[in-house]
């Protein structure tokens, strides 16, 4: 140390200094203050806002890290969870049971009552409308040539003229044997030299031979001419009534209305059934036609008023 220089030591915890004096003639002499045992040994009392300031502190960071949790989770994304699945699958037999059949078109047809008849009856009213709608000339027709057997030639002559069947209706069904059905069917049909001749002929009737094979039907020959149906005798109508209720008179005109229009009464009779009343009504034509109502009082019943037993 240099000459004449004085240093001083501060003693922690007291305001007492060491001097430190350095005489480079005379030797290196401390001066220490005196200092009680008693006082260096004691501590001094903490004070009391530092356990406040520090329990704040832990209170500010305690709350830090909650808002960084949570503000944290709000952002992140929703956990995938893997699902794991059996990687064997279990054996199947190699052979399947064998399905029970199915019924074919022909079999179910075969199963229902009737309808081979059926069949047989549609087939034989199309092909009648086919055959007497050519005017004479039928092997000139597809239609017919291919509902009889393959190869066919019909002659049909010199027949030159016009035809139309206007309707047909089958009235007889027959069973022949196996598949074999024979069908009466009535028509009425337009006939002429040409067309503008054509006129409204008088009902005729046919038998047609006709093959059914499931769902499959063929006509086995040319139409064959029959008789039309016989008719059978009926009861004759009751005589007629001169004193006709008003309310049957009311009641057979609300009948007719919603065929036509201005009905008219024109005769009515009595039996043990009710009245039989006949009534003029006009169609949409203008044409007039008398019509027949059956009413017991104010009511349409179902069976003739004057048979017995109705």
């Amino acid at each position: 140390m240099r000459a004449g220089v004085t240093y001083v030591r501060r003693v922690a915890g007291w305001g007492a200094f060491v001097d430190l004096h350095n005489d480079p003639n005379d030797e290196l002499r401390e001066h220490l203050e005196h200092i009680p045992w008693s006082d260096l040994t004691t501590r001094r009392e903490i004070p009391r806002w530092i356990p406040y300031v520090a329990a704040g502190v832990i209170a500010v960071a305690a709350l830090g890290v909650f808002l960084g949790k949570n503000v944290g989770s709000s952002q992140t994304t929703t956990p995938v969870v893997a699902v794991s699945f059996p990687t064997t699958v279990p054996e199947v037999a190699a052979t399947l049971p064998e399905a029970a059949p199915l019924y074919s078109e022909a079999d179910l047809m075969a199963l229902v009552p009737g309808s081979q008849e059926q069949l047989a009856t549609t087939r034989a009213v199309w092909f009648v409308r086919e055959y007497f709608g050519t005017g004479g000339r039928p092997g000139d027709a597809g239609g017919v040539l291919a509902a009889l057997p393959a190869g066919v030639v019909i002659d049909t002559g010199e027949g030159q003229g016009a035809s139309y069947v206007e309707w047909a209706e089958p009235f007889s069904v027959e069973q022949l044997g196996n598949d074999l059905y024979r069908v009466g069917v009535v028509f009425g049909m337009l006939g002429g030299q040409d067309v503008s001749t054509l006129a409204r002929l008088e009902p005729v009737a046919v038998v047609v031979v006709v093959a059914v094979d499931g769902d499959r039907t063929g006509v086995v020959d040319l139409p064959m001419p029959v008789e039309l149906p016989s008719r059978t005798d009926v009861a004759a109508w009751p005589d007629s009534s001169n004193d006709v209720p008003e309310s049957v008179v009311d009641a057979a005109e609300r009948e007719v209305t919603p065929w036509g229009s201005d009905p008219e009464v024109v005769t009515a009779s009595h039996g043990d059934g009710g009245w039989r009343v006949e009534v003029l009504v006009s169609d949409e034509a203008g044409i007039r036609w008398p019509m027949a109502v059956w009413i017991d009082g104010t009511d349409r019943v179902s069976m003739p008023p004057w048979v017995t037993g109705s």
